[in-house]
């Protein structure tokens, strides 16, 4: 990829909120709230579960 491509992906990757959400602006980047730690667990736990099988 060209920069100028380099550049514009990275603006709106900015310009949509995926780098850094409303939430990774007040809490930080890569901060969870509870209901995403809960559900990350409960897949954890689905996963060792099904490789049990």
């Amino acid at each position: 990829m060209t920069d100028k491509q380099l550049a514009y992906g990275l603006q709106k990757l900015n310009e949509y909120g995926i780098i850094v959400s409303e939430a990774a602006k007040t809490q930080g980047i890569g901060s969870m709230n509870e209901q995403q730690w809960r559900s990350l667990f409960e897949s954890m736990v689905n996963i060792v579960l099904d490789q049990q099988k």
